[in-house]
């Protein structure tokens, strides 16, 4: 390829001199900003059709996705392109709109209040209870801040993918995506949105049905720059300070860059360090040899940075990345903004790790900036394109990935009891507490001071509910002696009694001979001394029955239901027992009795079941989290994590080797339950709604029928059906549509595998042939008018 900044002739020597030093046009691996506009190149034609949508008269024109790969651009062409186009007034009255950039974080309410406050003509502190109070909290919000001349806010909301891996909090992620589709689809409204979006996270909005509408409806896909286009990118910043390209260097860049995938930000940090190893005003072949190319100079520079340091340095480097990313599914990882104090925290050397993150800030690896809401200085990797390049990084995450999400589960737990003042209630406990603490000694993580803390008064809190209950069992014990040694006196006194009445009976005998002459006499003796024996007889098994009735009731005051029952039947032994002790073996035999307790549940469960072998136990609870124990002995197998919400529905195929969990996250997970850990997650558009979500195995294990969550009355777009998935791959490969509008409820599935029925509001039974996916029969039910209301308020 020829281009006239190749064949530039270079300056005479004299005259390079006379020039200022140029300026350094690429931008490395930082996104272009609007005031980087002089310099972007290539993507004129797609700013055109960008503002050309937001012209459109579509009732949601007031909203727009740019959405690509990492590393296509997309903050880039809407910073740097849109908005500069915007503000030239090419839309009527858009040179008079305001403009908020802002990324979602952790919190994005917040970041949100931040970003309006920066346009808002004096301070606010309604603002954020306009924001929390309903869905039309931003429609309200920009009314109050905007002037009264017909302007317009446009919000642009850059990485939307943060919203769905940062944002742990389920209902603060709802509300956030109402305000923003409220906001462009209120009549009145003077607000747009604009956001980019990776397209690796393109289903996550899909599963919120009114924003999902939006982002479908309202999407621009970038494609990859063609070769002119890259050569305008490559060649017309450096022309405008004054700078050329030997021949064939262009040429050469484009042909090691076109058609690769993300390979945007290599460019531009390839051009950045090529420009700084210019010889005078020119860009040479020797140095982009020297840099390894454009696909090789990030990961070269990454790597001569670490290989820079000695042992302690490097294990630094490593310590840092892993912090400033967050791990996804099958490779999704993505960026994370850390504060730099957190860095701190975790280096055995604070000077050190200030070097480590200054050095590779210099070589504009990282981005050094400041939390728009706190000020704190924050660390950022400056791009994804890292995290796909640099191999060694790449293997740290690797090998590190069940270590981070531990770690960040840690950090949450922390960061929640902190918020709570450190109430003692928060803190770790049971298998939960063993499994954290078993992890800490072992990873090579290193923690902050605050996880640590957290953990030490965690196992500080075990240490002292631990001698509580020795000192509890400690006075059980002492109680358990007193009663055994009354127990004993008891029985003393009862053979006392025993002894007494012998004497008696003998005496009584003895006096019976003595008036054998007179038969008379003797059948009187013979008469007194019969009754008496009967009496003392009668004392003495009431009084035998009254201690065994105590002893009863005292070992089941103790728990011993063995010992309690044993005694209790003993005292119902004699002839005619009492009342007493006949109530006493009654409440014995019919008290529960458990065999066993299942520890370890951070949260009640939500749903339960038995392994069809009665092996193993599964539970899925409040805290997002599942359990395998063992049935037999109670002991607790596996915990199982991967979800962020509820789990709301459990399940164990038939060879009891595989289970899956459902949870309020829009995913069900599938289990290896030898080993406890995860074989895949399924997540499928048909899913329409957390709510009533329900699943269950067929009798062959290969496929799970769940219904969708579709609920009577949210959305008259909704189709109720039932999702059948495959085990195997763990794709949703076909959806059994509902002939009813109403919610579908649990699903059952014939033992032959071949019927799948299904409960659907609000009174209708329905059947599906799972071998041809078609609709079999259907039959209505009679439910009584109050039980339909309360179905209705309760559709689950």
């Amino acid at each position: 390829m020829f281009t006239g900044a190749e064949s530039a002739q270079s300056l005479p020597d004299t005259t390079y001199a006379m020039l200022p030093e140029p300026e350094n046009p690429y931008k490395g691996l930082r996104a272009f900003q609007t005031a980087d506009a002089r310099d972007f190149f290539g993507r004129e034609s797609l700013v055109r059709k960008l503002v050309g949508r937001l012209a459109e008269k579509d009732r949601h024109a007031r909203f727009l996705a740019v959405i690509g790969p990492s590393g296509s651009g997309k903050s880039s062409v809407v910073k740097a392109g849109l908005v500069p186009a915007l503000w030239r007034g090419e839309l009527p009255g858009s040179d008079h709109w305001f403009v908020v950039e802002m990324v979602p974080g952790a919190h994005p309410l917040d970041e949100l209040e931040v970003a309006l406050t920066r346009i808002a003509a004096e301070p606010m502190t309604s603002l954020r209870e306009h924001l929390e109070r309903d869905a039309r909290g931003l429609v309200r919000a920009a009314s109050l801040i905007l002037p009264d001349d017909g302007s317009e806010l446009v919000l642009l909301i850059d990485q939307l993918e943060e919203l769905f891996t940062l944002v742990q909090d389920e209902p603060a992620r709802a509300h956030f995506l109402a305000l923003l589709g409220e906001a462009v689809t209120d009549p009145r409204s003077r607000v747009r949105v604009i956001v980019t979006l990776r397209a690796d996270f393109y289903d996550r909005p899909l599963h919120y049905p009114e924003f999902g509408e939006l982002v479908r409806s309202r999407m621009e896909t970038i494609l990859p720059l063609s070769a002119d286009d890259l050569e305008a990118a490559i060649v017309e910043p450096a022309r405008r300070v004054g700078v050329s390209f030997e021949p064939g260097l262009v040429s050469q860049i484009i042909s090691e860059v076109h058609y690769q995938p993300g390979a945007l930000p290599l460019l531009q940090y390839a051009l950045t360090e090529l420009f700084e190893q210019r010889s005078e005003r020119t860009l040479t072949h020797a140095a982009h040899q020297a840099l390894g190319g454009a696909i090789g100079a990030l990961a070269r520079r990454a790597d001569e940075a670490y290989r820079e340091q000695d042992e302690a340095g490097r294990d630094t480097v490593r310590q840092m990345f892993l912090r400033l990313v967050t791990p996804g599914e099958e490779g999704l990882e993505t960026r994370r903004r850390v504060f730099r104090s957190e860095l701190l925290g975790i280096a055995a050397d604070e000077e050190l790790m200030d070097e480590v993150i200054d050095t590779y800030a210099a070589y504009r690896l990282l981005t050094l900036d400041h939390d728009p809401a706190t000020r704190k200085p924050i660390v950022e990797i400056a791009h994804e394109a890292i995290l796909k390049e640099w191999e060694r990084l790449r293997a740290w995450l690797d090998e590190s990935r069940a270590d981070i999400r531990q770690q960040r589960l840690l950090a949450a737990a922390a960061a929640e009891w902190e918020r709570a003042d450190r109430e003692a209630s928060y803190l770790l406990r049971g298998a939960r507490l063993e499994q954290v603490e078993g992890w800490a000694a072992e990873t090579r993580l290193a923690l902050t001071p605050g996880e640590r803390r957290f953990l030490e008064m965690s196992i500080a809190e075990r240490k002292r509910q631990d001698t509580a209950e020795t000192e509890r069992q400690g006075r059980e014990l002492e109680t358990q002696r007193q009663l055994a040694a009354q127990q004993r006196r008891a029985a003393s006194r009862l053979r006392t009694l025993a002894a007494v009445l012998a004497v008696f009976l003998l005496a009584t005998i003895g006096l019976s001979f003595f008036a054998f002459g007179e038969r008379r006499e003797a059948e009187d003796a013979r008469s007194t001394s019969s009754a008496n024996a009967a009496i003392a007889g009668q004392s003495a098994a009431k009084a035998q029955e009254l201690a065994l009735v105590n002893g009863a009731q005292a070992a089941l005051a103790l728990g011993n239901s063995e010992m309690a029952l044993a005694l209790a039947v003993a005292a119902n032994r004699v002839d005619h027992p009492s009342a007493q002790a006949q109530r006493v073996l009654s409440e014995v035999a019919y008290r529960p009795n458990p065999v066993g307790q299942l520890t370890g549940m951070q949260a009640p469960p939500m749903h339960l079941t038995f392994s069809p072998d009665g092996r193993l136990i599964l539970a899925g609870g409040l805290d997002a989290t599942g359990y395998v124990w063992d049935a037999a002995t109670g002991e607790l197998l596996h915990t199982l994590l991967g979800h962020t919400n509820w789990i709301i529905d459990v399940g164990i195929a038939p060879d009891n080797r595989t289970a899956f969990t459902f949870s309020r996250d829009l995913s069900l997970i599938l289990w290896d339950l030898s080993t406890g850990a995860p074989i895949r997650r399924c997540t499928s558009e048909w899913i329409l709604g957390p709510e009533a979500l329900s699943a269950t195995f067929t009798p062959d294990g290969r496929t799970i029928v769940s219904n969708n969550g579709a609920l009577p009355g949210s959305n008259p777009d909704d189709i109720p059906a039932l999702i059948v998935w495959d085990v195997g791959t763990g794709e949703a490969v076909r959806a059994l549509e509902s002939p009813v509008t109403g919610g579908i409820g649990a699903v059952a599935v014939s033992p032959d595998g071949r019927w799948a029925l299904a409960g659907v509001y609000p009174d209708e039974l329905v059947l599906w042939d799972l071998d041809t996916g078609a609709l079999h029969n259907r039959a209505r039910v009679q439910v009584p008018e109050d039980q339909l209301d309360c179905a209705a308020r309760q559709p689950a």
